[in-house]
């Protein structure tokens, strides 16, 4: 009887152990995996918004250049449409 005592251990086999870290290992990938490409997408809608400020600053000091005087906005009365 003590024999079958021992066998019948509570725990998780090195084996079991091992599975388990095997399966986390690989939903951490596909969650990184998921994750990267919204990353790479901030970056480049960052630097196209950094694009277009700095052709609007551009545009303004040609306006400037030409007119004397920045243009008006709509907060002084003026609209465009």
């Amino acid at each position: 009887m003590k024999d079958n005592n021992k066998r019948m251990r509570k725990g998780f086999t090195l084996i079991e152990l091992l599975v388990v870290l095997g399966i986390l290992g690989i939903l951490a990938t596909v969650l990184l995996v998921a994750i990267n490409p919204s990353a790479q997408l901030q970056k480049a809608n960052d630097a196209h918004r950094k694009s277009d400020l700095e052709t609007l600053q551009r545009a303004l000091e040609l306006y400037y250049q030409d007119k004397g005087s920045y243009p008006p906005s709509s907060q002084d009365g003026c609209s465009l449409y």
